[in-house]
């Protein structure tokens, strides 16, 4: 075996083979990012479908950085679980069509995979490259939750499961 196809094995340190999960979350997030900021009041369908996508890539890209970065122990199991909560969430929006239900579940999806993400990245950061990548993404994702959480008290429930007027 040379050195060069250690190298892009998924126990790689030098970052050769990490960048592509990356692409394709920084794909996902620029696509949902112009979408939300270029369609002028999108239906509540539209939001569920597209941020059930988005939540589904997420989930996808999570579970192949935590693939490409080697990450083994206590670590594994923690992405596991928030890469089940985004996919989870993305599924329960991509089949239930509604803002407060998008709003709670991503908010505590992408809470918890940003929490994740942060730890994985504070111990990986001196021994791997995409150790300091994954506190800015982590750090980004509980960013995020924050207002998909508290978007959630603020406004009233419109779902058919609940009383109008209650909170979740």
């Amino acid at each position: 075996m040379t050195a060069t196809s250690r190298a892009s094995g998924p126990d790689s340190r030098d970052g050769s083979s990490i960048w592509k999960p990356f692409l394709l979350r920084a794909a996902a997030a620029a696509v949902f990012g112009l979408l939300t900021i270029f369609w002028q009041e999108p239906s509540v369908h539209v939001l569920s479908i597209a941020g059930g996508a988005y939540l589904l890539v997420l989930g996808a890209g999570l579970a192949w950085t935590v693939r490409s970065t080697g990450v083994s122990g206590t670590r594994g199991p923690a992405a596991a679980l928030a890469g089940g909560l985004l996919a989870a969430a993305a599924l329960g929006n991509l089949v239930v069509h509604d803002g407060l239900l998008f709003a709670a579940t991503a908010g505590a999806a992408l809470g918890a995979a940003g929490a994740v993400e942060l730890v994985t990245g504070a111990r990986l950061r001196r021994t791997r490259p995409a150790g300091n990548d994954l506190i800015l993404i982590g750090a980004v994702s509980v960013l995020t939750a924050v207002p998909c959480r508290s978007s959630c008290s603020l406004v009233p429930m419109r779902s058919s499961a609940w009383p109008v007027g209650e909170r979740c």
